[in-house]
């Protein structure tokens, strides 16, 4: 007895070393191919993180790229707990052998939970160069970020890597904690503001919490190119431009919504600029007369705001194509081997990747200007900003790293803040957050579940740090009209969505009426944080509010009873106590 008691006092002691481990595991890969191993000693924080910092100068000239492994974030297949990613892709361990890369970071976090204990690690330094893996060979899973500093402008990090592992216990051993420490760090750091906060001086952003997106998509666009086509067009040869719907039909559009009973619409307004959408960006102006000119684009946005609804324009400042009258080969991104760097084929041909020190220095404040004189207001959208990592350039007269162009993104907001009144993008990454009114869909990775074996489900580990904050729809799967779709409308109320719809047809103006009444029991939801999610039982999922309510949705055939009320199956229930 003795012997087992020393055994179980030294296993004791064994196990509590491992929660204070100090030290993390770098594989350093040069470009030479050959590897560097290196371990790397933690300093314990005040917070009690316990910190990794690589700076600058320690990473070798010749790096490829540095895989980051603490020994916490390892499991083996078959043990109990599960990984997350920020947006929320979730995994338990399961497989053999497989991997799963995810570049573009929308909250640079990475969780864990196994037997040994439950951790979280927060990327805080050269967040955006890092690609999030899981690795799992012959049953042994790892999860570690990977910093790809070969991709970086002069092939040379621009500041130190910084990450914080914290461990979690208790009742927070879960993701929803994780979720919440996350959020207390950018709340803390003045990163962000909750919408309660930021309405006491903002009176339009109160009414877009209330109201329905609704994006008219679009007036105006150029026929896109079919693959092996021509897609370099100048101002002489670019294709024709369709109108689908006119500024005059806009404002009967807009009339029609009013007289369906939707009160309360913030409209996007898109494929309204010079070439129609994505025609001749970064053209905005002159207004084409096919659609109406700029004097019928001032009537329609007048209109609509006499209508009591709110009107804001989409714009681009991502992309440029040769089409374009401002078109010049400097103003595009450069890669490392000295390319132009390529986007998509859009409606206006071959598109690429827009240096914003070019256009910020060159055109874009004074475009911006010219806009707003038009009379739109509101939360002013900008495309793409929020929905990946920002476009670094090795032009050498304008080169910047992504950390500099997101800076820019930055002033960009500032600047529509101040000419419009807010500043809006398209997804959920995270380094321009405390400028966002609302993003389009937090992100597109729900189409993954099923498709990648290692991505078991979503959870809203994005919506636990930001619902509150920023308005958003979680994802393109709850996009446009799911008013028939009993899946999509609890997958939009587990993750506390706001509905968003693209369309510019008068057919679909029952669907808009629809999503708007789907929407008004919960868009009070809009302006609180969430404090956890969770699943009560298979096919039963909480989402647990700050202010004590709840949203139980039920994936079942069969009823289910939640504290005497019923949660119907395939429906949802808004608990808010007795």
């Amino acid at each position: 007895m003795k012997t087992l008691k020393h055994v179980a006092i030294l296993l004791s002691c064994f196990l509590t070393s491992l929660a204070f481990a100090d030290t993390v595991h770098l594989r350093i890969l040069k470009t030479d191919k050959s590897t560097e191993p290196r371990n790397i000693t933690l300093s314990k924080m005040e917070d009690g993180a316990m910190r990794l910092k690589i700076a600058v100068s320690e990473i070798p000239e010749n790096t490829q790229h540095i895989d980051v492994v603490h020994e916490f974030f390892t499991a083996k297949k078959g043990e109990e707990g599960f990984w997350i990613f920020g947006r929320g892709a979730y995994g338990t361990f399961s497989q053999d052998n497989d991997i799963f890369s995810l570049s573009n970071i929308h909250i640079p976090l990475m969780g864990i939970k196994t037997p040994r204990g439950t951790y979280v690690g927060i990327i805080k330094g050269l967040r955006h160069e890092i690609t999030m893996r899981v690795s799992v060979r012959n049953g042994k899973y790892s999860i570690f970020p990977c910093f790809t500093i070969n991709k970086i402008p002069d092939r040379k990090a621009y500041e130190d890597i910084v990450i914080d592992f914290y461990k979690l216990e208790g009742d927070d051993a879960n993701y929803s904690a994780m979720g919440r420490l996350y959020r207390k760090y950018q709340l803390e750091n003045g990163k962000c503001k909750t919408l309660k906060e930021r309405i006491k001086t903002r009176p339009e952003l109160d009414y877009l919490c209330d109201a329905l997106q609704v994006r008219i998509q679009y007036h105006a666009a150029k026929q896109k190119p079919t693959a092996g086509k021509k897609e370099h067009y100048t101002p002489e040869d670019e294709p024709p431009m369709k109108v689908y719907l006119s500024f005059a039909d806009s404002i009967k559009f807009v009339k029609a919504i009013k007289d369906a009973g939707v009160d309360k619409v913030a409209f996007c307004s898109a494929g309204w600029q010079s070439g129609g959408y994505d025609g001749r960006f970064p053209d905005i102006f002159p207004i084409d007369k096919e659609i109406g000119g700029e004097d019928g684009l001032k009537k329609f946005i007048q209109e609509v705001k006499d209508m009591g609804y709110q009107i804001s324009a989409h714009t681009n400042s991502t992309d440029c194509y040769s089409c374009s009258r401002l078109w010049d080969k400097d103003m595009v991104c450069i890669k490392h081997d000295g390319t132009l760097a390529k986007n998509g084929i859009w409606c206006g041909g071959r598109a690429y990747n827009l240096c914003l020190k070019y256009a910020w220095d060159r055109f874009l404040p004074k475009q911006l200007e010219d806009i707003a004189k038009l009379g739109f207001s509101g939360s002013h959208y900008v495309d793409v900003f929020s929905c990946i990592a920002p476009y670094d350039c090795f032009h050498p007269k304008h080169k910047i790293n992504k950390k500099q162009a997101g800076e820019i993104q930055l002033e960009i907001a500032d600047k529509c803040i101040e000419l419009f009144g807010g500043f809006s993008s398209e997804g959920g990454y995270d380094h321009i957050i405390g400028k966002l009114d609302y993003c389009n869909y937090v992100a597109n990775y729900m189409k993954l579940v099923g498709k990648k074996r290692l991505i078991e489900d979503i959870k809203p580990l994005w919506e636990i740090v930001y619902h509150g904050i920023v308005l958003s729809n979680p994802d393109r799967y709850t996009q446009q009209d799911i008013t028939a779709d009993w899946r999509k409308i609890l997958k939009l109320m587990e993750f506390g969505g706001r509905p968003i719809i693209y369309t510019n047809k008068f057919e679909k103006i029952p669907a808009i009426a629809g999503l708007y009444e789907i929407f008004k029991p919960v868009r009070h939801l809009q302006k609180e944080l969430i404090h956890s999610h969770g699943e009560l039982a298979k096919g039963i999922t909480i989402t647990k509010y700050e202010n004590g309510e709840e949203i139980i949705c039920n994936y079942n055939n069969t009823a289910y009873l939640y504290k005497g009320k019923v949660v119907l199956p395939k429906n949802y229930l808004l608990y808010k106590g007795k």
